[in-house]
This record gives C-alpha cells, structure tokens and sequence, in this order.
C-alpha cells in the first residue's frame, strides 16, 4: 500500500512550507513534496557529491517523476516552483548581457558549426550512396530547419546562462548541456521531453546522473562533456508514466531504475473548492532557500569552471546506510524487487541523494559539509517512499490498473452511476480490448482509494456501489 508523503522527515521549515501549500491550494501532498526536493536538487545541480567513509561519491542530482490526472494540479505546482528560477535568470541575463557576451557568442558558434558539419556529412554520406543531390538535402531538411531555429533563438536572445531549459528535445539536450558547461535542469509538467527519451538517445540521461563522461561520437565536431550533470523534476500523466515503465530497454538498461516515480492515487485530486493564498512566509522561505542554492551556480572566471563541494557521511550517517543496504539486500531476497531488481542495486545511493537534498533545505549552516544521521535517516525514509510507488510502477499488472481505473471512475461521473458489475465496467471501457483480469486490477484500485465499495449479493453475484463523495466537483 502507498503511504503518506514522510513530510515529518523533512526539515521544519521545508515541512511547514509542503504542508502550507497543500492546505492553501488543496494540491495533495505527494505532489508538492517530491517537486520541492526536485526542486533542491535543480538549483544545486553541479555543485555538490555526496561522499561515504570509502571515498564513493554520487551526484546530487535525481530524476523525480510525480504522476497524476488533469485537474490535480501539476501546473500550479510546477508555476510556484519555477518562479525564483525565472527570477534569478533575468538577473543572471542581465549581468551576462552588460559584461562579456562574446564567450558565449563564441559557444554558440561552435554549437551551430558543429550542427551544421553533421547535417552536411549525413548529406556527403546519401549522395556517396547514390542518392541524387536533391534527395539528399531533402533528407536533411529537417536537420537544417532544427538548426535555423537554434540559430533565431540565439539571435533573438540573451537567455545564457539556462537555470531551466524550457522545449528541449533530446538532440538539442546535449548541446544545451554544453553551453551550461555540462549542467542543465528541466522542471516542467507534461514535458515532451519524457516521451522523447528512446535507447537510441539515452546516453546523455544515463550519464547525466552518474557524471560519467559523455561524448555524442568519436568525430572530431561531436559533443564532448566531461562529467555531466542533469536534474529533471517531470510531472506527467499516468499514462507517460506507465509507457515509460513499461519499455523493456528502460528497464534493461537501468534508465528506469534512476528515476523516482509517484503515483498520485484517484482520491488524491484537489480536496477543496475554496483556495487561498498560501502563507507569505512559506513562500519568502522558498524563494530564499533557492535563490541560496542558486548562489552557487553563478559563473566563477572566464573559464566557467564548476567548483565541487562535497558532504560528507558521518560516522552516524554511515551506520545508517549500511543498516539500509543490509535491508534492502533482504528485501531482494524475498522477492519484493522480482520486477525491478536494477532499482533495489540503486537504492542506498537514491537515499544518499535523498539525504544531501534534506541537509542542504536546512538552511546555511548545513552547507558545511556533512551529512549527519538524522539526515541520512531522513534520506532512507524518502528512499522507502519513492520505493513503494517503484514497485508499483515495475509491475505490470499494475498498469493496467492505474491506466483503466481514471477511465472507469470517469464513465461513472459522466452517468451518474449508483452501482454497477465489473462485467458492465468491462464493456465500458471495451470488452475486445481488455480482458476481465484487467478491468479487476482497475476496480480493486479504485476500492482501494475508497471511490468503491464491492459486495456480494444474495444470489452470489458481485456489484460496486459507488461512494457519494464522487460525483463532488472537489473530485473531479
């Protein structure tokens, strides 16, 4: 079962700020809480590895994907989340604009040679082939189009330095990457770039999380980062991210076990009709406690080179995870992580970066250096919650529920239906199409987010009576 959001493992202020905002918009807290910690890791991206007593160090980055249905109030999420972002970056144009532009000028430069040497090969490579010289260029139409717009957009703007990167596709991302000096960050809803992701462009996401070097081919005008660095915060819907889980070469490569999915259940959608604004506080808090952490992605020189600050595990903390691996290590097992074995290997370094995540929302003082055994505690007690809602979403026969079940309960409001049978809930949704198996799994969800209640008849048959609460517009 999925529990509550840990909220009480965050600090105070971060707390107060979750539960604030969730009270104030009525947004459920499995939503604000893992995009506030996506949040962290953005501002910090590049900056920061955290360090156990045997010298292994991981990034502080994750991949944070929270999934919900229209209406539950992702993009109002994602809107309060990007604002000190966007704040910072006018600041940081203006500065770049009033200074030294030609650097970037210059990068910029080198961008578009670079797209443009590879445009013009693959147009050398189709007439070599024997293709005519029109069939060719009209080959790489498409190529030459993308690079005209990067070339507007770098005419048109001043927009370096990139806190977030905003319509990216995969085969700009790494581009991108380099002109941040390999560190970029999405926060975004229903982002493009989700359904983007395919085995044949994963590299750079694969190596964004690890640091690993990364080199777009062996050319001499490819793209070459040395140790990158990328944070995505994506709110999607449930539908994203049950094809995301559900491509075999994800799991297989372990993409999928880097990231930290949320399944915002159907009686998770926002609980009140009456919004209001949230505390000044709260959101003073959050936009200093960015803009902090922003502080520190300021350029350093001419050479742009990204200072790294380690935290360190103490002795504490270290007894702490090793107490976590030896659980997981049990877990495995038992068979819990059957589907998703690649995910359980990951797990104490997810809780490492979970930890580092909570020591730098602490405040000033605790970007010191270390990381102490109440935040490791923190960070394996958001590790195990990210790790409920994995298993799930592992799982197949799970996604047929979390795909059928907003479908069945929508068909429900739509007609207005007191009770019904799982074999009438069937022909809604289409008999050809899924079988009685599947439907079950989707009504079971939905009885278990109390929108149904199953009984059994006098005569042995089984109907689902419907809970009032449902046909209320705060549901919807």
């Amino acid at each position: 079962m999925l529990g509550d959001f840990p909220i009480d493992q965050l600090p105070a202020q971060a707390a107060d700020y979750v539960r604030s905002m969730s009270a104030a918009t009525g947004i459920s807290q499995h939503l604000f809480g893992p995009s506030l910690i996506g949040a962290v890791f953005a501002a910090a991206i590049g900056r920061f590895r955290v360090r156990d007593n045997t010298g292994h160090w991981e990034l502080l980055t994750e991949y944070i994907m929270p999934s919900a249905s229209s209406g539950f109030g992702k993009s109002e999420v994602i809107n309060h989340l990007r604002e000190p972002f966007e704040a910072v970056q006018k600041e940081l144009q203006h500065e770049f604009a009033s200074s030294t532009p030609e650097a970037m000028n210059h990068a910029r430069s080198a961008v578009l040679r670079r797209l443009e040497a590879d445009a013009q090969k693959k147009v050398d490579r189709a007439i070599k082939a024997g293709v005519s010289p029109e069939d060719a260029a009209e080959q790489a139409r498409s190529d030459f189009e993308q690079i005209a717009k990067i070339r507007q957009s770098f005419t048109q703007s001043q927009s370096e330095p990139k806190l977030l990167l905003d319509r990216v596709t995969m085969s700009q991302l790494p581009y991108e990457m380099a002109l941040q000096s390999g560190v970029s960050a999405i926060i975004d809803a229903e982002s493009e770039i989700l359904q983007q992701i395919n085995p044949k462009k994963d590299s750079i996401v694969l190596k964004g999380f690890t640091g690993e070097r990364f080199s777009s081919g062996i050319r001499k005008d490819s793209v070459s980062i040395e140790a990158p660095c990328l944070t995505l915060c994506l709110l999607c819907q449930p539908h994203k991210l049950l094809g995301f889980y559900g491509n075999i070469k994800f799991v297989s490569d372990g993409l999928a076990a880097r990231f930290l999915p949320v399944i915002v259940r159907s009686d998770e959608g926002i609980k009140t009709d009456r919004l209001t604004a949230p505390p000044q506080r709260v959101v003073e808090w959050y936009g200093a406690m960015i803009r902090l952490l922003l502080a520190s992605r300021r350029r350093k020189g001419d050479d742009n080179e990204r200072a790294t600050k380690y935290l360190d595990l103490t002795p504490e903390a270290n007894s702490v995870l090793m107490a976590f691996r030896k659980k997981v290590m049990e877990e495995q097992k038992s068979g819990r992580f059957e589907n998703c074995d690649a995910f359980a290997f990951r797990l104490p370094a997810h809780a490492c970066r979970l930890a580092g995540a909570l020591r730098l929302m602490a405040g000033p003082d605790s970007h010191q250096g270390i990381i102490d055994g109440e935040a490791m505690r923190g960070g394996v007690a958001l590790a195990e919650y990210f790790t409920a809602h994995a298993v799930l979403a592992f799982t197949p026969s799970v996604w047929d529920a979390l795909k059928l079940a907003p479908r069945i309960l929508q068909h429900i409001r739509d007609n207005r239906y007191d009770t019904f049978t799982a074999r009438e809930a069937q022909r809604w949704v289409g008999s050809g199409r899924y079988v009685a198996v599947q439907v079950k799994a989707a009504l079971d969800e939905l009885e278990s987010s109390n929108m149904l209640r199953r009984y059994i008849t006098a005569s042995k048959s089984v109907i689902y009576v419907v809970h009032p609460r449902v046909f209320n517009d705060c549901y919807v």
